[in-house]
């Protein structure tokens, strides 16, 4: 028999990740037309991507979570994040050697910067220089935790 979904997992889970489902969803729908004129849109989805994701982190301290929900929300929510931020960055374009930019050359920017690889053959628009560099400390800092909570796993603290 299955077990039933708790509040918790509806919360952790549903809630931030749906939102930044109908946030990427939103942006993929409304690219050239709108990120194309206005860099100000861009900052705009951005925070609020960024806001349901610490919504979700505020969610996992605030909850007693295993290691495996924990790793679970926070690779999703990384998935999540670098798909948005390819939207946003396939919006307003990018400049490079491939002409035109498709989906998959934004995505894969997107996790060059997310993984600050940096390769140099795409850069973003020049008002989306912050935006990208956000999103590689973003991507460092979602890299930290992991190794940390996976270090903390194999090491526990010791009973005295």
């Amino acid at each position: 028999m299955a077990k039933p979904i708790s509040p918790k997992v509806v919360f952790l889970d549903l809630v931030p990740i749906g939102s930044n489902l109908v946030l990427i969803g939103a942006s993929y729908r409304m690219l050239q037309s709108l990120f194309a004129s206005s860099i100000l849109t861009c900052y705009l989805v951005a925070a609020l991507m960024l806001i349901a994701t610490i919504v979700s982190l505020v969610a996992l301290t605030l909850h007693e979570t295993t290691l495996r929900e924990t790793l679970r929300v926070l690779s999703i929510q990384s998935f999540l994040l670098i798909i948005g931020f390819a939207a946003i960055h396939l919006g307003a374009g990018l400049k490079g050697d491939a002409e035109p930019i498709d989906f998959w050359d934004a995505l894969y920017f997107s996790i060059v910067t997310w993984t600050t690889l940096g390769y140099g053959d795409l850069q973003p628009q020049d008002g989306l220089r912050v935006l990208a560099s956000l999103q590689a400390v973003i991507g460092y800092l979602f890299l930290g935790v992991v190794v940390g909570l996976v270090g903390a796993a194999f090491n526990p603290p010791k009973q005295s």
